[in-house]
């Protein structure tokens, strides 16, 4: 009798966790996603750039640019770089 209610306990301790962690783990992928997106389109856009003369410097900060803001933040780091 102990052993099922310590599993009904273990049971019910899962699906909160998992009721818990759900969305923030959802939040978590989408933000991992959105920054390989983001370095990749720097590198791609860098490499495909010299070509016509328009390419960003990679360091840190563009890096840390592409990484937080994604896809707008790489767009903006090639437009800042072709007005300056």
């Amino acid at each position: 009798m102990d052993l099922l209610i310590y599993i009904l306990i273990l049971i019910g301790l899962i699906f909160l966790f998992i009721r818990i962690f759900r969305i923030p783990i959802k939040i978590i992928s989408k933000i991992i996603l959105n920054s390989i997106i983001g370095v990749s389109l720097l590198l791609l856009a860098n490499y495909f750039g010299e070509f016509i003369d328009l390419n960003v410097e990679l360091n840190s900060i563009t890096f840390l640019v592409s990484i937080l803001l994604g896809i707008p933040g790489v767009l903006f780091l090639f437009i800042f770089k072709y007005f300056i």
